[in-house]
């Protein structure tokens, strides 16, 4: 059992590998959608470059292979690989030639080495801290990843004033080696003690299924990681596009929605801890989904009105902090699912579920833009919340 410096410690890292998690979904999600924004492509060809996070869907079929190292803390062996593949990859975006193509195939290549990377992150954030605080472990996940998105979303935003999108790629490379320091000093162990022997590769997706099955209603769980943070995956992308259409200065984008919003999704996020531990699951998924659900109306009024820097505050405080509510007991949802011998099978089983929601609602957002106008899309994504809500009334008994 970890003291509590132990477990601050390991919060601590937790929170760094994370950042660097953060950092390259927004690289190769919504800034990437600003870049080819700025590169002259339309939102629905920009939409289809959500395609290449198809590696996320498939990487627990990689587990039993990670599985099988026998090295020392194999565990940090392979986030430290995988840090240096997606910076040296961020460096082959900043110099190939301007052509799509080459564009999606290096995304593609970042999302493949990233899917293995979230595989043992996720697992990361359980394998040292008792149950009671997995819920802290959540929320230290999310604020790491939060701030990647600040560095990767509102620096990037600002940053592209000033300098081109090569530069920009090129610092990124840079900083997504940072997590290698408190990674490589960090006494911290990853990797379990004692794990069950990947025998075969089949006969171990059975038993990490079979063991799932045992502590969780399976079916439902598979729904509601597809369905509940529908509305998110539909929205995420193209705020900074829409905020920018309005008429919004990057800098102001920047400081007021993408820094300040930062703040409220952590505080959101630790809201949510607090929440899980006082009151269990059940209700913090539903405050999530449900004040999440609502804040849309801010964006919505953003576009009735002339643009206005006290609006967007208002719109960062509400949207971001409920957005912080929703996505803490979501995974946290994940991990108290998860039985401890098949955890990181499981995790990224249940992670893959969600990652191909976001594909498909992320990339069907995209399509209906143009022709719906933004604020009949904002109203049509609320309607993808009734699933989840169905769901949550006809919860299992174990919630």
């Amino acid at each position: 059992m970890f003291s509590f410096s132990d477990r601050s410690r390991y919060l601590s890292i937790v929170g760094c590998l994370s950042f660097a998690s953060g950092l390259c979904f927004v690289l190769s999600g919504s800034t990437l959608i600003v870049f080819l924004n700025d590169q002259k492509l339309t939102l629905a060809h920009s939409g289809l470059f959500l395609i290449a996070h198809l590696p996320h869907v498939f990487k627990w079929a990689a587990v039993p292979f990670m599985e099988k190292i026998t090295l020392g803390d194999y565990r940090r062996r392979l986030l430290q690989v995988g840090l240096v593949f997606k910076s040296l990859i961020l460096l082959g975006f900043a110099f190939s030639p301007k052509l799509p193509l080459v564009w999606f195939f290096l995304l593609l290549c970042l999302h493949i080495i990233s899917a293995a990377y979230e595989c043992i992150l996720y697992v990361s954030q359980v394998v040292g801290l008792n149950r009671n605080n997995w819920g802290f472990g959540e929320a230290a996940g999310v604020s790491g990843y939060r701030c990647g998105i600040l560095a990767g979303g509102a620096g990037a935003l600002s940053l592209s004033i000033f300098y081109s999108w090569q530069v920009i790629y090129i610092i990124y490379a840079g900083i997504m080696l940072l997590p290698l320091i408190p990674l490589y000093l960090t006494k911290v162990k990853f990797s379990p003690k004692n794990r069950p022997s990947v025998i075969g590769y089949v006969h171990y997706l059975k038993q990490a299924w079979n063991s799932l099955k045992k502590s969780q209603s399976i079916w439902w769980l598979c729904a509601i990681m597809f369905f509940f943070r529908a509305q998110d995956a539909m929205q995420g992308q193209y705020n900074t596009i829409y905020l920018l259409e309005l008429g919004y200065d990057r800098g102001v984008i920047s400081f007021a929605y993408k820094t300040f919003g930062l703040f409220m999704a952590t505080l959101g996020g630790f809201s949510a801890a607090w929440m899980i531990r006082r009151r269990g699951l059940y209700i913090p998924l539903w405050i999530g989904l449900v004040s999440h659900g609502i804040s849309t109306v801010f964006f919505i009024m953003l576009g009735t009105y002339s643009p206005s820097v006290s609006g967007l505050y208002v719109t960062a405080i509400i949207y971001e902090f409920t957005k912080g509510l929703s996505i803490t007991p979501f995974l946290s949802l994940q991990i108290m699912s998860c039985t401890k011998a098949y955890s990181m099978m499981q995790l990224a089983g249940l992670s893959s579920i969600a990652v191909l929601a976001t594909i498909l609602f992320g990339a069907l957002g995209a399509q209906l833009i143009e022709p719906l106008g933004w604020t009949n899309f904002w109203i049509f994504t609320l309607f993808s919340n009734i699933p989840a809500f169905v769901l949550l009334l006809n919860k299992p008994i174990k919630i």
